[in-house]
């Protein structure tokens, strides 16, 4: 297996950190935060996106969709909300499971010419979890806006194999993980701007530190409601610079996000 290929595999789970949802404020234009009772939305989305980055070894990477989605092997992505009043909670999850493998026979060096069996497997295995309050302090039947604070984790796990045989013989057989992690604490702003009972424009945005040195995301898109839940369309971007001792120096993320939030 040629080493460009390996390379443009470890590129790609190195760059599959991902991900946070944005969380789009989507309450009916006739809807008020000023009751007492506690109301739920549940968000299911894909973000199409791609990624780009550096590894703190020095490789830089530029992975579209495409590829990551053939690699992909499970993932989840959601968040829930509950709010009462002016006051809000959300939770927000992201699971990613990516990885292949890659199998080639070459003809060795040498006068005997030796066939060999060459094999390498990469696999990344991530979690972004986005845990957080809100207080809405703008709610008119044209704009809500809710200051919003919390936390984010990121976890990263990378396995990485490689295999050299002759006929039955194997030459090299080896297999390496690696693994870390970061806390940050995040602030910003979420909200929506109505363009009519039906359609609005949600935005979204937060910034923050901790475990790395400066994480931000930001979105923004169109929306409309039905009786049971919001469509949205939005497109979203995220960045991370990371502290030097994180397996990546840097990551953008940026990409299309469709989205169902069902209300109860």
């Amino acid at each position: 297996m040629k080493l460009s290929l390996i390379g443009k595999r470890l590129a790609a789970t190195h760059a599959a950190a991902a991900v946070c949802v944005a969380l789009p404020a989507s309450a009916h234009a006739s809807d008020s935060y000023s009751g007492d009772n506690w109301e739920y939305s549940l968000d299911i989305y894909m973000w199409m996106s791609g990624m780009q980055g550096s590894t703190n070894s020095g490789i830089d990477f530029d992975v579209d969709f495409d590829t990551l989605l053939k690699n992909l092997k499970m993932t989840f992505m959601g968040a829930m909300e509950a709010r009462n009043g002016k006051y809000s909670l959300f939770a927000d999850i992201i699971y990613l499971n990516v990885g292949g493998s890659k199998s080639a026979t070459v003809v060795g060096d040498g006068p005997f010419g030796l066939y060999q069996d060459r094999k390498a497997g990469i696999g990344l295995k991530s979690w972004i979890v986005t845990l957080g309050g809100g207080y809405n302090v703008i709610d008119t039947q044209q704009h809500r806006l809710d200051i919003i604070a919390g936390a984010r984790y990121f976890s990263l796990r990378e396995d990485i194999s490689l295999k050299l045989s002759v006929g039955p013989v194997t030459l090299f057989d080896r297999s390496v993980s690696i693994s870390d992690h970061v806390w940050d604490a995040i602030v910003g702003v979420k909200g929506n701007v109505n363009i009519d009972a039906n359609w609005f424009i949600p935005y979204y945005f937060d910034i923050g530190a901790g475990g790395s040195d400066l994480t931000l995301q930001a979105m923004a898109g169109v929306g409309y409601r039905f009786e049971w839940g919001d469509l949205l369309l939005t497109y979203r971007y995220m960045h991370y610079d990371y502290k030097s001792d994180f397996i990546n120096s840097d990551l953008d993320i940026d990409g299309p996000l469709l989205g169902a939030k069902f209300r109860f």
